[in-house]
Formats: structure tokens, C-alpha cells, sequence
């Protein structure tokens, strides 16, 4: 068993459907949406296993995705989104807990993803983040890599490194460097996607070389790029290189 099942790339947004093998505890810089496609999803959590048809994990929180024969459908979404605020600031203690079941009936197997985000979006506040920080977030989304990429931005929102850094460790789930890191591997993802190599993907997306782009990913997704790589291009009908 693999990591076989296909991953879609959106705005904000991505899914995996398929499999789950084994991965190595790892957090990521989004909310996470499992469910079990033929039985319930198990997540192991600092805390402990939580096992459920459907499960919510915080951005930020360390856990790992046990492995599902039978299949999930796991939905992730940017914390700095609209729909990633109002999942985030749930009013639940646990990093880790049973998704309500109108969420997970939203996202159940079958349904088209995208259309169940707009829907989503639709139905949430609009963003509360501070305007620079959000422009910040949208240039490093735009250009996350190369050195000085966090002070350009900071420049291009007019607000000081300082400031900026104080107004993300307030908004998100990870200090700026973390985040800069997470849109470097949200780039590379969409570049393996085409088909193109893993160490062009390292290369276009800002990082030193394929060994950093693998360590990044680990420490995000909890499994390396080339186990990534054929769930990512099979959305475009391509196979793992």
C-alpha cells in the first residue's frame, strides 16, 4: 500500500483521495479534513489516537495520519483563508477532534471538492487579517523564495520586518519564516504536478537543492516528494518520474 490516490490543487485549497501508508508525525501550516472513505479515519496526536469517520486537525498541530487501506478524502485549508479563519478558530480545545457531521457530509466521497470550498467561502466572514499582513501573505505567495523574500514583502506592504513578524505570530500558526517555507512547498507541489523533475521543482520553487525541498516536505506532510509525486500528477494524467 501507497500513497497512490490523486491530490488536486486549489485556490487556498488541496485534497487527497486514495490510500494512506505509513508517514512520520509532521504539522502542517493548513487545517486538515479527513475522512474515511469505507471505514474511520485514525489520527495519532500528541495527546493520543483520536479514530472517528471524520476528523478536524488544527494547523500547528503535530499528529500523524494512520494508514487506511480502505481509503480518505483529506481536505486542506490555508489558515489565512476565509474559510481556513472560521475552521481554525472553532471553539474546540482539542488540536485534534470528530469533525461535525454537516462538515464532513460537505466533503463526503463523491461530492467535487472545488464546488464544496466556493460553497464553503460563500458561506464564511470575510477575512479579519490585518490588510499589510495580507498583502505580505500575498507576495510571499507570489514569490516565496530566494534570500530577503520576507523583507520585499514587508517593504512592498510598508510595514517594518518587526511589525510584520508580531502581526503573523498573532494571525497564523507558525512564525513568517515557517509560513515563507509552507508557499515554497505549495509552489514546488504545483510545479511536480506538471510532470517536471523534482530537483527543477526544488530549484523554481526557492529552495537550495532537492535534499532541502525533501526536508521541508517531511517536516509539513510527513513524507518525501517522490511519494507525493505520483498522487500530484495524476490530476494531470501524468506519471511519477
Amino acid at each position: 500500500m501507497d500513497w497512490d490516490g490523486e491530490t488536486r490543487l486549489g485556490d487556498g485549497w488541496a485534497a487527497y483521495e486514495g490510500p494512506t501508508a505509513d508517514s512520520r508525525p509532521h504539522r502542517h501550516l493548513a487545517i486538515q479534513l479527513a475522512i474515511g472513505l469505507k471505514e474511520p479515519v485514525a489520527i495519532a496526536g500528541d495527546r493520543g489516537t483520536v479514530m472517528a469517520p471524520a476528523i478536524l486537525v488544527r494547523a500547528g498541530a503535530r499528529h500523524r495520519l494512520l494508514p487506511a487501506p480502505g481509503g480518505v478524502r483529506c481536505v486542506f485549508v490555508e489558515v489565512d483563508s476565509r474559510a481556513g479563519q472560521a475552521w481554525q478558530s472553532a471553539t474546540i480545545d482539542d488540536d485534534i477532534f470528530q469533525a461535525p457531521a454537516d462538515l464532513a457530509h460537505e466533503f463526503r466521497a463523491g461530492e467535487d471538492v472545488a464546488a464544496a470550498m466556493r460553497r464553503l467561502t460563500d458561506a464564511c466572514p470575510h477575512r479579519v487579517f490585518d490588510d499589510r499582513l495580507a498583502r505580505v501573505l500575498t507576495a510571499l505567495a507570489e514569490n516565496p523564495g530566494g534570500s530577503g523574500a520576507i523583507g520585499r514583502a514587508a517593504l512592498t506592504a510598508g510595514v517594518s520586518v518587526s511589525c510584520l513578524r508580531a502581526l503573523a505570530a498573532e494571525a497564523l500558526a507558525a512564525p513568517l519564516a515557517q509560513w515563507r517555507q509552507w508557499r515554497m512547498l505549495a509552489k514546488a507541489a504545483a510545479i511536480i504536478a506538471t510532470g517536471q523533475s523534482l530537483a527543477d521543482a526544488a530549484a523554481e520553487a526557492g529552495f537550495s537543492d532537492q535534499a532541502h525541498l525533501t526536508r521541508i516536505m517531511g517536516r509539513f506532510f510527513g513524507i518525501t516528494p517522490r511519494v507525493a509525486a505520483t498522487s500530484l500528477r495524476k490530476a494531470h494524467g501524468l506519471r511519477a518520474v
